[in-house]
């Protein structure tokens, strides 16, 4: 059950009744006055059990690293914010991103803006900068005015693992580097204007380059360094436009840039810092050296042993103390049993109590875990966000559970690198139940492997309902293979050419042979044309499908809740 908050529950007063609003206490004896004070629940140092102050301790660790402006203004540190402020404005200023105007142009509105602040710490937590940024109000832009296009493509994390999996194989050089004001090198193509910060008096300025907030400021970085990529004869990967190689001879090198994080992996420590000394010609750049961290993940390199670990553990202990259960006892699954709409509250006051409760903020939090580095809590996670409208005690509980095993499984990661292997070739793995869900829609899910690691994972609810598990494996396998297909192209463009058939695992016969030949066709004619794409592919000799057993199907990791001991086996 779910415990009441403290808050919630009612005070008694010490002694006596507590005078009226309207009546004047300073006229009331002392003892009668001190009546007021009342007695509160002890605070058991749980915020999870109680709900409140738990996310009163989230919200408080947020702000203390990113104040508001008030809250920086009457911080101790008002100072070294204030200094951040004019290091901000100088650095703005230099880099030519406006010019003063006094008027605005009678049909045109000035864009909002505001100061955001936070506090860089180092791997021991102690604060080593107070960065302050002036982010425009993009909210408040008119399209077809201020903007246009948006879109502004990042590397895609499947990207990211299949180069570090490169790495760890070749034993690469692997660089990670950081753009200082990246968003402040687009150049805007739209005539936006900009009320001033009023810490500089009321005026306007016209923006010459894009400014962190703008919603085509993204787009404008991307296309700035896109164009500085090809003139150092990298070229980009149609794959993923956020992936750009270049290759001399036996040379080889590629990037993989989010935002202003590049990740840069060579087998030429000199084309390396050939690489870096030109971004430094045109941007400012720094240098962080060895990848050892990329967007929150540690990378940890054995290089003379050929192998390379991705992990989340930081965050992951980040999250349970946010939570308050950095030291609750650790589970074995990440799962107990499947969550269903009955669970949900029934009343608007239910609902109302539940929003006490900060699931939402939560499995957000977990979204990401499952994404980068643990396929493992994926069915998990995707199970948690179907109740993210309208959540009950029971989702919370089984959000905690998911915590606990992750106070378990939190040193756990990724391993890449298998040197027996000359060629990096992957194979993939595909499961799905039938219809277990209330909607007796069925959950497919596929693991692709290279170089003893999964780059690439998912767990997801079939659109449509499978009239037998032989469908339903059809299905899945459909998505796995469109995966497969997308992993040959990217291997290809990046100089690694898949000449053999992909080989897809999957544990049922019917299955298997509904992919070479139209089998049974009173049983699958209803199908859908789009769910025989597997079959175009294995007779393109595109992708092999072979018959796995059960017991040695990992991809079944993300299709159910699993026992004990089966899921232990999967995940190590």
């Amino acid at each position: 059950m779910c415990s009441v908050p403290i808050q919630d529950i009612p005070d008694s007063p010490v002694t006596g009744e507590s005078p009226s609003a309207n009546e004047d206490t300073d006229s009331l004896p002392v003892a009668q006055r001190r009546s007021r004070r009342q007695i509160h629940a002890p605070q058991k140092y749980d915020p999870v059990h109680e709900p409140k102050r738990g996310a009163a301790r989230a919200f408080a660790i947020g702000t203390e690293d990113e104040p508001t402006l008030k809250q920086a203004m009457e911080s101790e540190h008002w100072p070294e914010w204030l200094a951040a402020i004019y290091e901000e404005l100088e650095s703005l200023k230099e880099m030519g991103v406006y010019e003063e105007v006094d008027q605005l142009p009678l049909d045109r509105k000035a864009v909002g803006s505001k100061w955001v602040f936070r506090l860089k710490r180092d791997e021991h937590g102690e604060i080593v900068r107070h960065k302050a940024r002036l982010v425009a109000q993009g909210y408040t832009q008119i399209p077809g005015q201020d903007f246009n296009h948006t879109f502004a493509p990042v590397a895609r994390w499947d990207s990211i693992r299949f180069i570090l999996s490169l790495t760890a194989i070749y034993d690469w050089e692997l660089r990670h580097l950081d753009v200082k004001t990246a968003f402040l090198n687009g150049i805007l193509k739209e005539e936006v204007y900009l009320r001033r910060p009023e810490i500089l008096g009321h005026s306007y300025w016209r923006l010459i380059k894009a400014l962190y907030g703008l919603k085509q400021s993204g787009r404008e970085w991307y296309l700035d360094i896109d164009g500085t990529y090809q003139e150092m004869n990298y070229t980009r990967c149609e794959s993923d436009w956020s992936v750009h190689r270049r290759r001399e001879g036996n040379n080889i090198s590629v990037t993989a840039t989010s935002v202003d994080d590049i990740l840069h992996a060579t087998n030429s420590k000199a084309k390396a810092n050939n690489f870096i000394e030109g971004l430094k010609s045109k941007y400012q750049i720094t240098d962080i050296g060895e990848a050892t961290w990329i967007l929150g993940c540690r990378i940890t390199q054995w290089r003379s042993r050929g192998m390379l670990k991705l992990d989340q553990e930081r965050y992951a202990i980040r999250i349970l103390q946010c939570y308050g259960m950095e030291n609750c006892n650790a589970m074995s699954t990440p799962m107990a049993s499947r969550l269903t709409s009955e669970m949900s509250p029934k009343t608007e006051e239910e609902r109302g109590e539940m929003l006490k409760y900060p699931y939402r903020e939560l499995v957000g939090k977990l979204m990401y875990l499952a994404t980068c580095t643990w396929p493992d809590i994926a069915f998990t996670v995707r199970e948690l966000t179907k109740f993210m409208s309208n959540y009950g005690c029971e989702h919370w509980q089984a959000a905690k559970h998911l915590l606990r095993y992750l106070q378990g499984t939190r040193s756990l990661g990724i391993i890449y690198g298998h040197k027996d292997e000359a060629f990096p070739l992957f194979k993939g793995f595909t499961d799905s139940d039938w219809a277990q869900g209330e909607l007796r829609k069925s959950v497919c899910g596929y693991v692709i492997e290279m170089g003893r690691g999964g780059i690439s994972w998912s767990s997801k609810q079939q659109s449509i309902v499978a009239l037998s598990s032989c469908e339903a494996e059809y299905v899945a396998s459909m998505h796995a293979a469109k995966q497969i297909l997308w992993l040959r192209s990217l291997a290809e463009e990046l100089g690694f050419s898949q000449e053999a058939p992909t080989v897809l695992s999957c544990d049922n016969l019917g299955t298997i042979a509904c992919t070479h030949d139209p089998h049974h066709h009173s049983r699958m004619k209803h199908i859908n044309i789009r769910y025989h794409f597997v079959r175009d592919c294995a007779l393109k000799f595109l992708i092999e499908i072979k018959h796995i057993p059960r017991t040695e199907n990992v991809a079944d990791l993300l299709t159910k809740p699993l026992p004990r001991v089966v899921h232990q086996k999967w995940i190590k």
